[in-house]
């Protein structure tokens, strides 16, 4: 799935390895992959609903791999993901 692929790479992008402790890289990670995912949706006329499916989706098997950095960040993303894709919040 096309949509499953950009979410992946979306979330790799902001979560993914080489993560850094400074300030300012969770803001550029987060603005270089937003430019990626617009970019890539403008290209291939993908609907913003199919990516909004996949992310609670991959969100949720990203939580057993991911690495401890911007859990804070990664945690807003899965909720926002969630509410989304009209699923229920995770409990604590």
């Amino acid at each position: 799935m096309p949509a499953a692929d950009v979410v992946r790479s979306e979330m790799l992008m902001r979560f993914g390895p080489g993560q850094a402790s400074g300030w300012l890289e969770g803001p550029v990670r987060d603005l270089a992959t937003a430019h990626y995912v617009r970019c890539y949706r403008r290209a291939a006329t993908m609907d913003g609903e199919a990516l909004a499916a996949w992310r609670a989706l991959v969100g949720l098997s990203w939580m057993r791999h991911r690495l401890p950095a911007r859990d804070a960040a990664f945690g807003a993303y899965l909720v926002r993901a969630l509410e989304r894709a009209g699923l229920p919040a995770l409990d604590a």
